[in-house]
């Protein structure tokens, strides 16, 4: 929180007296300076907040003393050296310039008329009042942090008091590197990719040294916010101009207060996480649901029942960016449907809704399409969906998410190109895979399925296939085109799969236990994708 040499050349003092030979580094913050006449002058001793004030009267014989010295003061990072030229040393050598211009250390140049008395008295006093002024903002920045803190302020408030302060693009994240705040300034082309890209430096770097406790490059900064030796978040912070140091200051008691409050965010999530999961099972799992108090729980999340129910499974087709998403996919839920509210579970997210009696089937699966486009349109697409069909009571949820998951891969395997896929669409799938690990089925996957598959891998055919095109499209002609083949071709597998399996696909009896026969085995695939 000191002084900058660009402020210190602000005042008349330096205005009138003082030359700047090398501008580089100019924003080095000054806090003590001295002067440097004795030959043995401990330079390991400096401060890198000091500014040289020195004649050179012990190394202005020669260039090159005058370079090993200065060389020395570069490397020790002082803040800045002024040499005062016309009593030892006339000018600066264009060596000595290079020196400093390398080291990014200022050169000043004071004039012959000037004593360094007034140096010390002009810049020490602005020095003194520059600390004045900073430790006043301190003070005030503080008082406002537990202001809001008293009044057990949200993340966004707490931040408020740093960005009302400071022109900056800032995010905090959890643990898990989900978002809870983003503030944005206008002139900064920033979001999320940048805060990750910072982490992934930081957690590198604290990897090669485990003493390391922030990353900075150059204006940005990112500061864990650790309490009880666990990181419950990270604080990233890009400034559009060169960082001060009141700046800094106020980033640093905001990352200790972030810490605490992310501390109690960290255990009061960990408390919801476990009821939501406790209730979540209980819907699902529990064949005794206590109808009543699964709903007071739910009510706690905000979720109010209603007489109709059905539930919605979002499968994400790839991994998709941690953040608030089951935040995001309940809001949007929640503006199609009287009431809603969301669970992750692995990597699946669970929707539960509830209509009023007065809506539709029709009216309540069109809202959720309407729904699903709006969450593929939000998170960049990438979601399929499962719908159950809607219930009356709410123990009867439980079913309802079997249903959801066999529409889900039910349509996978039918190869439906929509991205919701409905339990009701699949109802004779559903209804014959009771049949599975029967007798029954044993049979009818011994005699029909087994035959045509084992056929086909034998001799590289494509029975199986003909048929279930056969079962999906109106005409024989439409599959024979499909398939490039002649009717008569298309015919004569028909007939073959006749011979292996001794059902007459012509005869509309046989056809239909064929079909069946199909959607069974479709069943039982989808179980095991299960």
């Amino acid at each position: 929180m000191a002084t900058t040499v660009k402020e210190l050349l602000a005042l008349p003092l330096y205005q009138e007296h003082v030359q700047v030979a090398c501008d580089r580094g100019l924003n080095n913050e000054v806090s003590y300076l001295t002067v440097m006449e004795a030959p043995d002058f401990h330079i390991e001793t400096l401060d890198q907040k000091t500014m040289i004030l020195t004649t050179l009267s012990s190394y202005y014989q020669s260039t090159n003393s005058v370079n090993e010295i200065i060389e020395k003061l570069c490397q020790a990072k002082v803040a800045a050296i002024a040499i005062k030229c016309g009593r030892f040393l006339e000018k600066i050598d264009d060596s000595t310039v290079e020196i400093a211009f390398r080291y990014r250390v200022p050169l000043l140049v004071i004039d012959r008329e000037t004593y360094f008395r007034q140096i010390l008295s002009e810049s020490l006093g602005a020095i003194a009042d520059q600390q004045h002024i900073v430790m006043q903002k301190t003070i005030l920045f503080d008082n406002d942090l537990q202001e809001v803190i008293y009044h057990n302020a949200s993340f966004e408030e707490i931040i408020a008091v740093f960005t009302s302060r400071v022109d900056c693009y800032c995010c905090l994240t959890d643990a898990a590197q989900r978002v809870l705040v983003e503030s944005n300034d206008p002139e900064l082309n920033l979001g999320y990719l940048d805060v990750r890209k910072a982490i992934e430096e930081y957690l590198r770097a604290k990897r090669k040294d485990s003493h390391t406790t922030y990353w900075n490059n150059s204006r940005e900064y990112l500061l864990p916010c650790s309490s009880q030796d666990e990181v419950n978040g990270y604080f990233y912070v890009c400034f559009p101009e060169e960082v001060d140091s009141i700046s800094v200051y106020y980033l640093r008691s905001l990352s200790r207060t972030l810490s605490i409050k992310l501390f109690e965010h960290t255990i009061e999530e960990k408390a919801k996480g476990e009821l939501a999961a406790a209730i979540l099972d209980e819907i699902l799992f529990s064949e005794n649901v206590n109808e009543m108090l699964t709903i007071d729980r739910l009510k706690l999340f905000g979720f109010l029942p209603q007489e109709r129910h059905v539930l919605v499974l979002l499968k994400p087709e790839e991994d998709h960016r941690a953040g608030t998403l089951t935040e995001a996919v309940q809001n949007i839920f929640s503006r199609y449907a009287a009431s809603a509210i969301a669970f992750e579970q692995s990597d699946l997210f669970i929707v539960l809704l509830s209509e009023r009696a007065k809506r539709t089937n029709a009216q309540i699966y069109r809202s959720i399409e309407e729904a699903a486009a709006e969450v593929n349109k939000l998170l960049n697409g990438g979601f399929r969906f499962g719908v159950s069909t809607i219930v009356n009571k709410f123990r009867q949820i439980s079913s309802c998410y079997t249903q959801a998951k066999k529409a889900l891969n039910y349509g996978e395997l039918m190869k439906n190109q929509k991205q919701c896929h409905f339990y009701s669409d699949y109802l004779e799938l559903g209804l014959l895979s009771h049949a599975l690990h029967t007798n029954t089925s044993g049979i009818l996957f011994r005699d029909i399925i087994n035959p045509i598959l084992e056929y086909d891998r034998k001799y590289e055919m494509t029975l199986w296939d003909t048929l279930i095109r056969c079962f999906e499209a109106t005409t024989l002609d439409s599959v024979a085109k499909e398939l490039f083949i002649h009717i008569s071709t298309l015919r004569y597998r028909l007939q073959k799969i006749e011979v292996l399996t001794g059902y007459n696909y012509f005869d509309p009896k046989d056809r239909m236990m064929l079909y069946m026969t199909y959607l069974l085995y479709m069943a039982d695939q989808a179980e095991k994708e299960n």
